[in-house]
């Protein structure tokens, strides 16, 4: 490339034919050189993607050289580069900040390990967070130039905005750069207008236009089903005061986990109060603390061996949930309080966490007796899927969420197909600021498209 002007501009001296190349070595339209930084990642990405393709496929690398280096043909170099996948970077944007959790980054790096896609980590992400980094890139799970403390120079085919809720600005601002699918987002529909797909995996408090609510789009993978017989309810035989619980003296396996934060601090005076409970109804059992300093990586594989687990609104509940196991959900805010409400779990407001509400509700798991004061369970069909899942289902290496973001890659963003400056008719001034001003309205939101009306000229497109 660079030698050959040198040769190509003197023809007095040299005699030059140009020959197309075979089409296995021909891309004249693909860069392959390392001129910048974000060359270097791309390359590097380039690298990683190959390497992984090969174990795919099961191909041998072959041995150039004594140190057997790895080679790879002309032919897999040119169809990773034009694979949406590379041609299309993703960049995930989760919410990292304290007081979030960590369930959003958690997401991220598991998106980022399956897909090699970039993420967005900032200086003032939470300590939680930065251990998580850490422990990831220690593992091996992840590399340093997939982290991103700055995207002014990163060149997105996509974004996934995983932030729980952010502000217009913001979402204008990347909109503009690449398409933008939120994933959970909790901010308002007028503030969501400039994206292009709203995912939902989590039922929300507000019913909004989304593309597309699934929570099977949540990583259920190494979760385990508890066995049958664990799951039967106890029953009352005619005639006789006691359970079948009450009988065989089982002892109740109880699990306190409220995430990686725990923003009400309430894990210690759960446990305190569970204590007290389970002593006063003589009742044998087992209370586990799980706490934000001493988290076990593989909890959802375990979580079928508890009976009921202590947690708020929030993944591990789906995942106990999934597992088969009971639940109690703790108000460690007051819109987890509203969740759980709503989706018709048995919770304990902040303002009611004392003893007596703890044994009202064991009771009624433990014992299936009627408690003055306590309604029935009245679980929200939303959640119907989880209780019907089949594990050996979800054997796959890639989560479900990481296959429909692939998926995803492969799609178009249009514009109103009358405006475009390139077709029939050019955009007056007045158009001009309009559009400027604010993205085109959103009619529909469906799982293949969405539907918007241009505000110029009010025509209706799939976006």
């Amino acid at each position: 490339q660079h030698v050959g002007p040198a040769l190509y501009n003197h023809k007095a001296h040299f005699s030059c034919h140009f020959i197309e190349a075979p089409p296995s070595f021909y891309a004249p339209t693909l860069r392959t050189t390392i001129d910048t930084a974000e060359d270097y990642r791309r390359a590097l990405k380039l690298y990683r993607h190959l390497e992984k393709k090969r174990l795919e496929t099961g191909k041998k690398f072959l041995a150039s050289s004594p140190c057997e280096k790895k080679v790879f043909s002309a032919r897999e170099i040119l169809d990773v580069l034009n694979s949406e996948a590379f041609r299309k970077p993703l960049l995930y944007i989760a919410q990292v900040k304290k007081g979030f959790g960590t369930g959003h980054f958690r997401r991220a790096l598991m998106v980022a390990e399956e897909l090699d896609a970039s993420f967005f980590v900032p200086p003032h992400a939470s300590t939680e967070v930065k251990k998580l980094l850490e422990i990831a890139l220690s593992e091996g799970r992840i590399f340093k130039d997939q982290i991103l403390e700055s995207i002014d120079s990163f060149a997105p085919g996509l974004i996934v905005l995983d932030a729980f809720r952010t502000e217009k600005k913001e979402i204008e601002a990347l909109a503009k750069r690449a398409p933008v699918l939120a994933l959970d987002e909790a901010a308002s529909e007028k503030n969501l207008r400039a994206v292009s797909y709203v995912l939902d995996t989590i039922p929300s408090l507000k019913n909004k236009k989304n593309n597309l609510m699934d929570i099977r789009l949540l990583d259920f993978r190494s979760c385990q089903k508890k066995a049958a017989e664990e799951q039967k309810k106890p029953e009352k035989t005619q005639g006789d005061n006691k359970t079948d619980a009450e009988k065989q003296g089982k002892t109740i396996r109880f699990l306190i986990s409220l995430g990686g934060e725990d923003p009400g601090r309430l894990a210690l005076q759960a446990k305190n109060l569970l204590e007290k409970a389970v002593k006063a109804l003589q009742l044998p059992s087992e209370i586990e603390l799980l706490l934000p300093e001493n988290p076990i990586p593989s909890l959802k594989e375990r979580l079928c061996n508890y009976d009921i687990v202590i947690t708020h609104y929030g993944l591990t509940a789906f995942e106990a949930l999934a597992s088969g196991s009971e639940l109690i959900l703790l108000g460690t805010s007051k819109i987890h309080e509203k969740l759980a409400k709503k989706y018709g779990f048995y919770n304990i407001p902040k303002n009611e966490l004392n003893q007596s509400s703890f044994e009202k509700i064991i009771q009624k798991i433990v014992f299936g007796k009627k408690v003055l004061g306590l309604g029935e369970k009245n679980l929200s069909a939303v959640f119907q899927p989880l209780l019907e899942m089949d594990f050996t289902l979800l054997s796959q290496e890639k989560s479900t969420l990481s296959v429909f973001l692939l998926d995803f890659l492969e799609g178009r963003s249009l514009s109103c197909p009358l405006c475009q400056e390139d077709f029939q008719r050019k955009l007056s001034p007045v158009e001009k600021k309009v559009r400027k001003k604010r993205a085109d309205t959103i009619i529909l939101r469906c799982p293949s498209k969405t539907i918007r009306k241009c505000v110029s000229c009010s025509l209706y497109y799939p976006s």
